[in-house]
């Protein structure tokens, strides 16, 4: 049960990171790279 309630808290993560990207433009591109790696 843990295990799917990280799995939502990591989508919503996700979907907040790809809104700063697009919120940020022109550096999208290294923070793809950063997350990436992560």
């Amino acid at each position: 049960m843990q295990g799917f309630f990280l799995r939502q808290q990591l989508r919503k993560l996700k979907i907040l990171i790809a809104g700063l990207k697009s919120v940020l433009g022109g550096s999208e591109f290294q923070l793809k790279e950063g997350y990436e790696e992560v």
